[in-house]
C-alpha cells in the first residue's frame, strides 16, 4: 500500500504543483476577464449610450479605428523619424489609459474606439479611454518606437521564425518534431493575429507563446551543444 502511495505521489505531486503555478501566473487575466464577463452581460443592459447618436463605424465621419491606427502611425513614423514618439505615446495601453496627447495632435479624438472617455451617466459607468487603442500591436512598435524599432522588431521575429523553421524540418524524434511543427504553426498564427489585436503584450496568451517558442530555442541549442568529454 505504501508503495503504490509513493507511485501515486510521484505521478500527481508535480501535476499539482504545475497547476498552482499556471493558475498563480494566469490568475490576474483569468479574474480580468471574468470581470468583464460579470460587467458586460450583468451589469450593462445595452451597448449604446444615451442620448449620444454616433454614425457607423467605417463610415466617412467616423473612420474605423484599427485603420486609423496604421495610416496615423505612419504619419507619426515620417514626423519622429527615426526613433518615434516614445513610450506610452500611441497604440500602447499606457496611451490608452493615460489619454496620449498624440490622439488630439492627429485628430483621433473624434474616431470611436479613440476618443477620450465620457463622463458617468446615470445608467452607464465611464467608459475607458480609447479603448481601441490597443487593438492591433505593430502600429505601436512604429509610432512609439519610429523606424529603427520596427526594424529591429521585424528582424527579432525573423529569427524567431528562421529557428522554427529550421528546427521543424529536424526529424530525430517523432514526438518532438510535431512539437516543433506545432510551435511553427503557433507562430505564424500569432503573427496574423497581431495585424488585428495587441498579441505581443497582451497576457497570459504571450506567456504561452513564447514559452513554447522558448523550449524549441532550447532544444535547438542543446542538439548543437557540444558533447562533453
Amino acid at each position: 500500500w505504501m508503495g503504490e502511495t509513493r507511485t501515486w505521489l510521484r505521478s500527481w505531486v508535480p501535476v499539482a504543483a504545475g497547476v498552482v503555478l499556471l493558475l498563480a501566473v494566469f490568475m490576474s487575466g483569468l479574474s480580468e476577464g471574468f470581470g468583464q464577463f460579470i460587467d458586460r452581460y450583468l451589469h450593462d443592459s445595452g451597448i449604446g449610450i444615451p442620448g449620444i447618436v454616433e454614425p457607423p463605424a467605417g463610415s466617412a465621419d467616423n473612420p474605423q479605428a484599427r485603420v486609423k491606427l496604421y495610416t496615423t502611425s505612419v504619419e507619426i513614423g515620417v514626423d519622429h523619424f527615426p526613433l518615434g514618439a516614445g513610450l506610452g505615446r500611441f497604440g500602447s495601453w499606457m496611451s490608452r489609459e493615460h489619454y496620449s496627447p498624440l490622439y488630439y495632435e492627429y485628430e483621433l479624438d473624434g474616431v470611436r474606439g479613440l476618443a477620450p472617455a465620457r463622463e458617468a451617466t446615470p445608467t452607464r459607468r465611464a467608459l475607458v479611454a480609447a479603448p481601441s487603442a490597443t487593438d492591433t500591436f505593430w502600429p505601436a512598435i512604429l509610432g512609439e518606437m519610429g523606424v529603427i524599432g520596427l526594424i529591429a522588431y521585424v528582424g527579432f521575429m525573423a529569427s524567431l521564425g528562421l529557428m522554427l523553421w529550421r528546427e521543424a524540418r529536424e526529424r530525430d524524434d517523432a514526438v518532438l518534431h510535431t512539437f516543433r511543427l506545432a510551435a511553427g504553426m503557433i507562430f505564424a498564427q500569432a503573427l496574423l493575429e497581431s495585424t488585428a489585436s495587441s498579441m505581443f503584450y497582451s497576457p497570459p496568451r504571450v506567456y504561452l507563446f513564447y514559452l513554447v517558442v522558448g523550449i524549441v530555442a532550447s532544444l535547438a541549442w542543446r542538439r548543437r551543444a557540444p558533447a562533453p568529454a
